[in-house]
C-alpha cells in the first residue's frame, strides 16, 4: 500500500491506496473499499465529510489559580480515565501546590448503551459532557457524585478541578459501561471481594470490584497494575471475606510488594503500610466458626504482589477434635436451601406449580477436623425422597453447594422443603442435632399470564431446625 498524511493542531489530510485487506485505519476510524465510507463503532460518514479523530491521551492544562485563568503548564496524558493524589506536591514544575486548578479534556468513543459516570474529589471538580455540565461539585469537600446516561460515538468528556488549603488535593473520574469497567458482580460468599482503587490511600470509592476466588490470595501484578485500564502504579486494594476456621492456632504468612494490613476478626494481625519487598508471619487462636478476614494493600512504584496464606499449627487446646456438620447460609442466600424459578438466583421469587424449580443448598464442616468418610445429604419434599448428594471427605471450616438441581412440583401450595445431612449417621462429630434443615415455600398455580419468576409475590416462610 502506498499513502502519506500531514497534520495540523487540529486536523490531519490523508491519501491512501488500499492494500489486499480493503480497508486503511487512521485516527481511530476504519475506511472501508467495499462502501468507501469512515466506520467507528456506530459512525459513518463519507469521505467528503470533516471527522473527529479520537484522542488517544488527555489534554492537560494546570494553572496557578482556583478560577483556571492564568496557566502554568500545558501537556499530555496516556491514560484511560483520571486518578490523581497530589498530596502537598505541585501538580508541575512552576505551578503553586494545593490552590492549583486543573483542566483535563479527552475524546472518548463509547461503544453504545447505558454509561454511570462517576467523579470523586478533595477540593472541587466538575465534569462536562461535550461542554455541558454533568456533574457539579464546584464547591470545597471529600466526596463523590455519579450520573447515568446513554452514550454513543465519540463525545468530548473534560474535566475541571480546583485545590484548596485546607484539603490534600486528589481527583478520580471513571466511566462505568460497554468497553469500559464492569459493574460490581453480586457477592460470592466462596470468593475473595475484591475493592480496587486508582490512588494508593484507598481513598474514596473503589473504581473495581470483583469477586476473586481461591482460599488464599496469590497475585504477582508485576508493573501492570490490577488491569481493567487502572493505573499500573500508584493503586490499592482492599480484599475480604468471611473463613469458616476451626479450632486452633494458625499462622498467618504473607509476602508483599509493598504495603500491606492484615485483620483477622477484630485484630489487627500484621500492619505494615510501607514501601518495601518483605516477608511476614503471625500466628492467632481461634476458637472455631466464621471469622471475617480482611487485607489492606497498596503499590507504589516498580512491581507489585501480594500473597496471603495460613496453616493450621495446633488443636490441643479445643478439646474433642471433631467435624461438625450442618446447614449454612451463604452470605447472599435467602436460606441454607433455596428455590428459584430460574437458575442462578439465591433469592426467593414466585415459584408455579408445573414448571421447573431450582433448588440449591449449602452445608459447612464447622468443626475442628475433618471427615474420615464420605457422607449423604438429602433432599425431601414434604415425605418424599427428592434427591441425594454425596459429599467427599469436608476438611474443617469448609463448605459444600449443590446449586441448581431441577425438579417440578405439581400441586400447587404450601409445601414443606427438608434438608438432613448424613441421615445414617456415619459420621462421628460433635453434634448430631443440627444436621437438619427445615422450611416451607408456597407454590402457586401458573397462568397464562404468569410465567416463572414474574413477579416477587411472596417470601416463604424459612425455619432452621433439627432432630
Amino acid at each position: 500500500s502506498c499513502g502519506y498524511a500531514s497534520q495540523g493542531a487540529d486536523w490531519f489530510h490523508v491519501h491512501w491506496a488500499f492494500p489486499d485487506t480493503g480497508s486503511f485505519q487512521a485516527g481511530g476510524w476504519t475506511l472501508l473499499d467495499s462502501d468507501q465510507m469512515w466506520h467507528r463503532g456506530s459512525q459513518t460518514i463519507s469521505t467528503t465529510q470533516w471527522m473527529l479523530s479520537e484522542a488517544v491521551t488527555w489534554s492537560v492544562q494546570y494553572f496557578t489559580d482556583q478560577t483556571l485563568n492564568t496557566s502554568c503548564y500545558i501537556g499530555t496524558e496516556d491514560a484511560a480515565y483520571q486518578f490523581k493524589q497530589w498530596f502537598a506536591s505541585a501538580p508541575a514544575s512552576g505551578c503553586p501546590a494545593s490552590t492549583f486548578g486543573a483542566r483535563f479534556t479527552k475524546q472518548v468513543s463509547f461503544q453504545g448503551g447505558t454509561y454511570t459516570m462517576h467523579l470523586q474529589r478533595a477540593g472541587q471538580a466538575r465534569v462536562l459532557m461535550d461542554g455541558q455540565t454533568l456533574l457539579d461539585l464546584w464547591q470545597s469537600g471529600d466526596g463523590g457524585q455519579d450520573a447515568t446516561l446513554a452514550l454513543t460515538g465519540t463525545h468530548e468528556v473534560q474535566v475541571e478541578f480546583a485545590g484548596t488549603a485546607t484539603l490534600s488535593p486528589a481527583l478520580g473520574v471513571w466511566w462505568y459501561g460497554p468497553g469500559a469497567l464492569p459493574a460490581a458482580p453480586p457477592t460470592d460468599p466462596s470468593s475473595w471481594r475484591v475493592e480496587y482503587y486508582g490512588n494508593q490511600t484507598l481513598w474514596g470509592q473503589p473504581a473495581l470490584v470483583q469477586n476473586e476466588g481461591g482460599d488464599g490470595i496469590n497475585h504477582a501484578w508485576g508493573e501492570t497494575g490490577p488491569g481493567y485500564s487502572l493505573p499500573d502504579y500508584s493503586w490499592s486494594a482492599r480484599f475480604s471475606r468471611d473463613v469458616a476456621f476451626s479450632c486452633g492456632t494458625y499462622r498467618f504468612g504473607i509476602f508483599v510488594d509493598d504495603g500491606v494490613r492484615l485483620w483477622v476478626g477484630d485484630q489487627l494481625l500484621i500492619d505494615q503500610w510501607q514501601d518495601q519487598v518483605a516477608s511476614f508471619t503471625a500466628d492467632i487462636s481461634l476458637t472455631g466458626g466464621s471469622v471475617p478476614v480482611k487485607v489492606e494493600y497498596y503499590q507504589h512504584n516498580g512491581g507489585a504482589a501480594l500473597t496471603v496464606n495460613w496453616q493450621l499449627l495446633d488443636t490441643t487446646a479445643c478439646g474433642n477434635v471433631l467435624p461438625d456438620l450442618q446447614p449454612y447460609t451463604p452470605t447472599i442466600w435467602a436460606g441454607s436451601v433455596v428455590a428459584s424459578p430460574v437458575p442462578g438466583s439465591r433469592i426467593s421469587s414466585t415459584l408455579l406449580a408445573g414448571q421447573t424449580t431450582y433448588f440449591s443448598w449449602a452445608i459447612v464442616n464447622d468443626g475442628y477436623a475433618g471427615t474420615s468418610t464420605d457422607f449423604p445429604v438429602e433432599l425431601w419434599l414434604d415425605n418424599e425422597h427428592r434427591a441425594t448428594f454425596n459429599a467427599y471427605s469436608l476438611e474443617a471450616g469448609l463448605i459444600e453447594t449443590v446449586q441448581d438441581w431441577a425438579t417440578v412440583v405439581v400441586t400447587p401450595g404450601l409445601h414443606t422443603i427438608r434438608l438432613v445431612i448424613d441421615p445414617a449417621n456415619t459420621v462421628n462429630e460433635l453434634d448430631k442435632m443440627n444436621n437438619t434443615w427445615q422450611g416451607t415455600f408456597y407454590w402457586q398455580a401458573a397462568t397464562m399470564s404468569q410465567p416463572a419468576g414474574a413477579l416477587p409475590l411472596f417470601v416463604p416462610v424459612l425455619s432452621d431446625g433439627g432432630d
